[in-house]
């Protein structure tokens, strides 16, 4: 019979913490049996997170995988954000028979793939009973998740997501005092072209198993500006070894060929695609207040490259203390399976957040069409025939 071992999270958990915590997982999966002691925690830094779900999730050789929920609400709200309870309820050895004292019915609803028949399936409660409230506030209490969403034709997806993330973000709204209408339809456009972009970097080039997993989560957080938060997961073959395939005999290094793609010289290679990344740097780059981190492997060397961008100048906030205009990567000591993206939008009148595009009708049967969203052209022949009616 095989050890157990125990993996804890301090109370607060920071990168470090977060990235000694990855390695002890993939360390204690060798051993088939893995305890992951969360009890402790109040508070995890959501983005970092999403890097340790990532891990989590893509473990299979863990055949049995035990764990102590915390207590703090706001610890769940954090764990759900980024991505960790879809991690532990996919995982093929969580012990759905250990008592996580109530939390058991909560963790199930992560297990279901979405199906865009049921609009309703995406909105999830993070609040608990510990927090009463008549109307759920939608900076606090909801996210909306959609799991496996590359799973759905890409030609139905991006407007069966907009049925799903308009009428969630017009209640957001309502919970601010100080957003312009116009601001609506201005963040839904921005959410679907970064939705799409990485959406279909998951159809192209992830390369997923038929086990492996990928979910899509948008949250709205407060502050000076408000945030809305859009989390992107997938345990595909990883963006370095996605661009290896394609460079061939002479790719450069991991880090290199990922701040090629970010910085969006990869087409410049005789090639007309592979700028999805660039489109999704450029949008942070013009709004002041925006950020974007991408996290992805493993490499060569069974780590994983990170980059991130804050918004409002063409100066990235590169990782590696270059002081230059190009977006710049490092190498971290994670061994991830497939990648994280999280880009964060701000809005919000009077907060620094643009609005810079004029209201749009909505397609007769309550939907954004592709055209309106600014999505590629391949898009507006099937939202085209959304709105005409003869989509089946």
């Amino acid at each position: 019979m095989s050890d157990t071992h125990t993996v804890a999270l301090a109370r607060k958990a920071k990168k470090d913490d977060v990235v000694s915590a990855a390695r002890d997982l993939v360390e204690a999966a060798s051993t088939g049996s893995v305890d992951l002691d969360l009890s402790e925690l109040s508070d995890i830094d959501a983005t970092w997170g999403a890097v340790l779900s990532n891990v989590l999730v893509s473990l299979r050789e863990a055949r049995n995988l035990m764990v102590h929920m915390p207590s703090a609400p706001r610890a769940h709200t954090q764990l759900a954000r980024s991505g960790m309870y879809f991690a532990l309820a996919r995982h093929p050895g969580f012990d759905w028979q250990q008592d996580l004292h109530g939390w058991n019915d909560h963790l199930a609803r992560w297990r279901r793939d979405w199906r865009p028949a049921d609009l309703q399936d995406p909105l999830f409660d993070l609040a608990g009973e510990w927090v009463a409230r008549e109307e759920p506030n939608p900076f606090d209490d909801q996210l909306v998740a959609f799991l496996n969403p590359d799973r759905t034709p890409r030609e139905d997806a991006p407007n069966d997501q907009a049925a799903v993330v308009y009428p969630w973000l017009r209640h957001l709204m309502r919970h601010d005092g100080e957003v312009d209408p116009s601001e609506e339809l201005d963040l839904h456009r921005k959410i679907s072209l970064v939705t799409w972009e990485l959406l279909d970097n998951i159809r192209e080039h992830a390369h997923l198993s038929r086990a492996g997993q990928s979910s899509l989560a948008t949250f709205a957080t407060k502050g000076r500006p408000n945030h809305l938060n859009l989390y992107v997961m997938d345990t595909g073959v990883g963006i370095p070894a996605s661009l290896r395939s394609r460079l061939g005999d002479d790719p450069g290094s991991d880090t290199d060929s990922v701040a090629a793609a970010l910085n969006g010289e990869l087409a410049l290679r005789g090639r007309s695609r592979g700028n999805g990344l660039r489109r999704i740097v450029s949008l942070v780059e013009s709004m002041p207040g925006a950020s974007m981190f991408l996290a992805s492997g493993p490499t060569t060397s069974r780590g994983s490259v990170v980059a991130e961008l804050s918004g409002g100048s063409k100066a990235s906030k590169a990782v590696d203390a270059h002081t230059d205009a190009r977006v710049r990567a490092r190498e971290v000591p994670v061994s991830m399976q497939g990648t994280v993206v999280v880009v964060k939008l701000p809005f919000g009148i009077g907060r620094n957040a643009p609005v810079s595009i004029r209201r749009s009708r909505k397609t007769r049967n309550g939907r954004l069409d592709a055209r309106q969203l600014g999505l590629p052209d391949s898009l507006t022949g099937s939202a085209a025939r959304t709105e005409s009616g003869t989509d089946g």
